[in-house]
């Protein structure tokens, strides 16, 4: 009991952790004198506690206005960059074209006086034509290189503006690294209710003097779970890693057989920003939400609840449901009341659908034990021939519904 209200006052900051002790005694020998203090003291402090904490609200609110704009920046820059080759497709054809028309100048410029040569007249004629085409594409030509100016300075906006939100993202997220204990930070009336327990708790169950063989019995079971830990040769952490990694591992291979454009090599799940991360490299790591495309995000879910639930299902005593529900990945390249008439046979956002339904197909297949429920507005022409789908009702008509009509009437 020393322990957790120990620990729940360096949460609430009336103890500094650099200052924490380990020795039950001295704890409870702090945690007394914390009960003695004046509680109006403890009050004021804990205003400029919350003051903190308002800042710490305002960095999140900015932050996830970043995440937005970095996502809204790379999805406009990706389609600014796809008109690059076409530009320069049809620049160069204009080029040619411009190459092999400026000879009718010069042609037109030597050719002799036509008026009592008709052979010339029809030549000056031709030639005629061949200028006004080339005037035509010389003019074409200034307007693909104005677009293309435009497009790049837009282009070059976008970058540094993205690399300024990127920038402060990593600030912030440095901040939010280097203040931890600021999120777990309570307001006034969780130190004042948190106080007023501590001082009835010293009185009663905290005193040493009324269980001393508590914190004894304590000690007791600590050393004993150090020393069959260090017989196992199992550093908790580095267990939790080599789990990540094999996941990571899973959720690459996954992600490899889905509509996904996510960067290549190493991925894992990231316990502390609780997000996917891509690269070993700190550096050069990229997070799901410098991302762009919804297309992107389902198939890092995808990949994720998947390659958790094949760790869970590897264990002789998985704690975790067999059990995985997916409502409407499609909507994704479907967003809106679409019919089977919007699926262009071949098309690629029927073929990404597929593959997600492939996906799941397949992991059912490879973990039998496992189900996984989707509901969907999909049909058999999309999952028909899958060997592990099965439908199991249909509520498009008109009285078979999910929630029978009768139940609302």
């Amino acid at each position: 009991m020393i322990a957790q209200y120990y620990q729940k006052a360096v949460e609430l900051g009336l103890i500094k952790e650099k200052t924490a002790v380990e020795d039950p005694e001295e704890r409870y020998a702090i945690l007394k004198q914390l009960s003695e203090e004046d509680i109006e003291k403890r009050r004021l402090e804990s205003e400029a506690l919350s003051e903190a904490i308002k800042l710490r609200s305002s960095e999140i609110d900015r932050e996830r206005f970043l995440k937005d704009e970095i996502h809204n920046i790379t999805e406009r820059l990706s389609i600014i960059k796809s008109f690059d080759k076409p530009f320069d497709d049809y620049g160069g054809a204009l080029s040619k074209e411009i190459e092999r028309l400026n000879v009718s100048s010069w042609l037109r410029n030597r050719l002799p006086d036509s008026s009592d040569n008709p052979t010339s007249l029809f030549a000056k004629q031709e030639l005629d034509d061949l200028a006004n085409a080339l005037e035509a594409a010389e003019k074409e030509v200034d307007k693909v290189e104005f677009l293309s100016k435009n497009l790049d300075k837009e282009k070059l906006s976008l970058e540094r503006q993205l690399s300024e939100y990127t920038e402060e993202l990593n600030s912030i997220s440095k901040a939010k690294a280097a203040t931890k204990d600021i999120g777990r930070m309570k307001g006034d009336g969780d130190v004042q209710r948190f106080l007023g327990c501590l001082q009835v708790a010293i009185q009663t169950q905290l005193n040493p003097a009324v269980f001393p063989e508590l914190d004894a019995k304590i000690a007791e079971v600590g050393q004993t779970i150090a020393e069959l830990t260090k017989k196992a040769g199992e550093d908790p952490k580095a267990s939790l890693l080599a789990s990540l990694k094999t996941i990571g591992v899973e959720m690459r291979t996954t992600l490899d057989k889905l509509d996904s454009d996510t960067p290549s090599g190493v991925v894992f799940f990231d316990p502390d920003e609780l997000s996917l991360a891509f690269g070993e490299k700190s550096e050069d790591r990229k997070y799901l939400w410098d991302l762009g495309s919804a297309s992107n995000w389902l198939s890092c879910h995808i990949a994720t609840i998947l390659g958790f639930q094949s760790a869970f299902l590897r264990r002789i005593d998985n704690p975790v449901p067999s059990f995985a529900v997916f409502d409407q990945p499609s909507q994704v390249y479907f967003p809106h009341n679409w019919t089977k008439s919007d699926f262009s046979s071949g098309g690629t956002d029927e073929k990404a659908v597929k593959q997600v339904f492939d996906v799941l197909s397949r992991f059912v297949k490879d973990h039998p034990s496992f189900q996984i429920i989707v509901t969907e507005h999909a049909g058999k022409e999309i999952w028909g021939e899958m060997e592990c789908v099965y439908e199991a009702a249909d509520w498009s008509g008109e009285e078979d519904k999910l929630v029978p009509p009768q139940w609302t009437r």
